[in-house]
């Protein structure tokens, strides 16, 4: 299962392991998810729990429970992901309201809309990536994305 995402699972995993403390354990990464739909969030928890780098996933089930823990100051995520259509405040309203604190946001949505994507970037997404439908290519991108946006800068 998520064969073809080893690649990018190792990379993640090279590129954890290769900071200035070799000898102590990774900081694990950690992900804000704002996902309304169950399923989805489940499976991203399942596919980064196969991971032998530490992805703490906090899952938000709404926009409004998103910008609740963003208000955490205890609490900083390394990559926010968010779906585009939840209940309560919209991915519109949280990119809108989270992209003050620095904080990379990736929509990654089931829309296809080309005019949907082109207003994420607008209100600050960094990138906008259509959930695939087959299960190899889902975790392919999911890893894409989590290890694009949370690699340590240099």
């Amino acid at each position: 299962m998520f064969s073809r995402s080893w690649s990018i699972e190792k990379a993640v995993r090279d590129l954890h392991k290769s900071g200035p403390n070799l000898s102590k354990q990774p900081i694990p990464v950690e992900v804000l998810l704002a996902e309304d739909n169950d399923g989805d969030a489940r499976l991203i928890k399942e596919i980064v729990s196969h991971c032998s780098v530490a992805v703490r996933i906090t899952v938000a089930e709404d926009g409004e429970k998103a910008l609740a823990l963003l208000a955490d100051p205890e609490f900083k995520p390394d990559l926010i992901i968010t779906d585009m259509n939840m209940p309560k405040v919209a991915g519109s309203e949280l990119l809108k309201r989270s992209n003050a604190n620095g904080i990379p946001v990736v929509v990654f949505s089931s829309c296809s809309n080309p005019t949907d994507k082109a207003k994420a970037l607008e209100l600050g997404a960094r990138e906008c990536v259509e959930k695939p439908i087959d299960l190899d290519e889902y975790a392919e991108a999911l890893w894409k994305m989590i290890w694009k946006w949370t690699k340590p800068p240099g």
